[in-house]
């Protein structure tokens, strides 16, 4: 049984794990996104001067 209960516990820390990782990409992405449009934003303004 305590063997078990560690690949449990393992399969519970990969998945963890995985949430985390996914979060991360989330974020990047999202900030990668609010770079763009910074950027595009920028260029706007300059095409307009």
């Amino acid at each position: 049984m305590p063997e078990e209960k560690a690949w449990q516990e393992t399969r519970e820390n990969i998945l963890l794990i995985k949430s985390t990782l996914e979060n991360i990409v989330e974020t990047t992405e999202l900030k990668l996104y609010d770079e763009k449009i910074k950027f595009a934003n920028n260029l706007k303004i300059q095409v307009e001067k």
